[in-house]
Order: structure tokens, then C-alpha cells, then sequence
């Protein structure tokens, strides 16, 4: 009758290891993506070979509801 809690304890630990291996592999994953996040002067990049602004005042933005 010593089966079960052997079971159960297998179990916890494959699941504990299961989850320790899934939040090392996001915490790597970050790592690797945030280190190759590099930012750009846009306005430098675009140079000044741009359309005119539009003039007059903007129109307003429409915001869609969630139904």
C-alpha cells in the first residue's frame, strides 16, 4: 500500500522540475531579446525627404468600443 504516496511524490517532482526548466527557459528567452532591443533616432533615419504637415486642426480619433 506504499504505492501511492510514491506515485503522488514522483509526480510533484517532475512537475516542480517541469517548471523550474519552463521559467529558466523564459528568463533566458528574455535575456536573449532584451540585450538585442537597440533604438533608432527616427527623425535622423527619415531625413528631411518627407511629406508637409497636414494644416488645420485634427480630426478626432475614434475609439472603438469593446461589445
Amino acid at each position: 500500500m506504499g504505492g501511492r504516496p510514491r506515485v503522488l511524490r514522483v509526480a510533484g517532482l517532475a512537475l516542480a522540475a517541469a517548471l523550474l526548466l519552463g521559467v529558466a527557459a523564459v528568463g533566458w528567452a528574455y535575456r536573449h531579446l532584451d540585450g538585442n532591443i537597440e533604438s533608432v533616432d527616427i527623425d535622423g533615419a527619415l531625413g528631411d525627404d518627407r511629406p508637409p504637415r497636414p494644416q488645420g486642426p485634427r480630426p478626432p480619433r475614434r475609439c472603438r468600443r469593446a461589445r
